[in-house]
């Protein structure tokens, strides 16, 4: 699936790159002086395409059958903090939605056809 979206985001004239965001999450563990203790890690976006102005940062997920996979496909693109559209694109039949943070949800038969 994220070979077919590749394609298509190069098909419609996108640069196309691979993104990491680096985050600092808090952990359950407290410091020496009771302060919280927080780790850094790397979130991956599988698309970042680029076309003029034009910004789209785009997550592959085969499926989202729970709230924590749906959580998880989304973490990424809620650490991005600029106006550009953030996208999920599946493969499971969902209509399309946007949730309460801006990030969309779209199944990947109507991305293709641009619905």
């Amino acid at each position: 699936m994220e070979n077919i979206l590749y394609n298509e985001l190069r098909y419609r004239d996108f640069i196309v790159d691979v993104g990491e965001i680096n985050v600092s999450e808090k952990t359950d563990r407290l410091g020496a002086d009771g302060s919280p203790v927080y780790a850094q890690k790397s979130l991956e976006v599988d698309f970042i395409a680029s076309r003029g102005s034009e910004k789209l940062y785009v997550q592959s997920a085969l499926s989202m059958d729970s709230p924590e996979k749906e959580r998880q496909e989304k973490k990424s693109l809620y650490y991005i903090d600029d106006s550009f559209r953030k996208i999920v694109i599946t493969k499971n039949g969902l209509l399309a939605s946007r949730d309460e943070k801006g990030v969309e949800t779209i199944d990947l038969f109507d991305f293709l056809l641009g619905v």
